[in-house]
């Protein structure tokens, strides 16, 4: 694990990394078949409440297209997507016979299986899903307990407002994603993203599903001020900070892996020490 200091070199807004067996294993070294149940059950998971999501807004609203309109809806897509990417890649490596670290890192001298433990564009594309959609995950659920639950109504409402960041918080703790602190970025740019298109739906005279004119009651443009102090709070310190707070988690978690597996070493060796006397 690399000093905090060395999160700050340019190349760390980049998602070149030389470990790719980090986006297919558990930090624990779970039993593989585990962890590929791990994947396939939270991609399949999201995709069937996502796909519940759309019906929901179909059935209850005249315009189902205003699924679209919502910062929920954003956030609990970008998850979706991650979980999906991040189950095809332990899918494909584990096709291609890639179960332990071994399999990543055996003969990597050599020119053909030296490809082997570059990260793929896909496992670049996996880790960038991870990063903004665990940010906002958390974000949305805070924003949503904080300012806008009224009373509960709904079982998807659970499931996009607190679920999703129960599994993005155990997947940050099971899995052997890397975290990089400049990453916060990307995050931030979708929160402006989603600040600019609130802006122009409002000026083309968007309403929400109650007929309101606007999204949330918090970025209601006709108030200039509040909407530019919750978009630049949302830009500048809420994305900031959650992400500060999973890469502190990351932290925590490799920390106490490097724990366990010198203890492990320990045991192994004081048990080879006891039997040579």
């Amino acid at each position: 694990m690399s000093s905090f200091k060395d999160e700050f070199q340019l190349k760390n807004f980049g998602f070149g990394y030389d470990k790719p067996y980090k986006f297919s294993l558990s930090e624990w070294r779970w039993p593989h078949g585990i962890f590929v149940a791990w994947r396939v059950f939270w991609a399949l998971w999201n995709v069937g409440w996502l796909i519940r999501s759309l019906q929901d807004q179909v059935a209850t609203e005249d315009d189902g297209w205003k699924w679209f309109i919502y910062l929920t809806n954003w956030s609990y897509l970008l998850l979706t997507i991650q979980s999906v990417l991040a189950m095809i890649v332990v899918v494909n490596n584990t096709c291609k016979g890639r179960k332990t670290v071994g399999d990543f890192t055996e003969g990597e001298s050599s020119t053909l299986s030296g490809a082997a433990s570059k990260t793929t564009c896909l496992e670049k594309l996996s880790w960038f899903f991870t990063g903004v959609s665990f940010d906002a995950a958390i974000i949305v659920t805070l924003m949503y307990w904080t300012f806008i639950f009224k009373e509960l109504t709904k079982a998807l409402s659970v499931m996009t407002h607190a679920v999703t960041t129960f599994y993005a918080l155990l997947d940050i703790f099971i899995s052997a994603t890397p975290s990089r602190l400049l990453h916060f970025v990307y995050g931030s740019l979708i929160g402006f993203t989603y600040g600019m298109f609130s802006l122009v739906y409002y000026l083309a005279d968007g309403t929400n599903n109650a007929g309101k004119p606007y999204i949330y009651d918090i970025l209601d443009w006709s108030n200039v001020g509040m909407s530019i102090g919750v978009t630049a709070g949302l830009v500048f310190v809420a994305v900031p900070v959650i992400h500060l707070f999973t890469f502190g988690l990351y932290t925590f978690r490799t920390f106490l892996s490097q724990r366990c597996s010198c203890g492990k070493q320990s045991d192994k060796k004081g048990a080879s020490d006891g039997q040579m006397a």
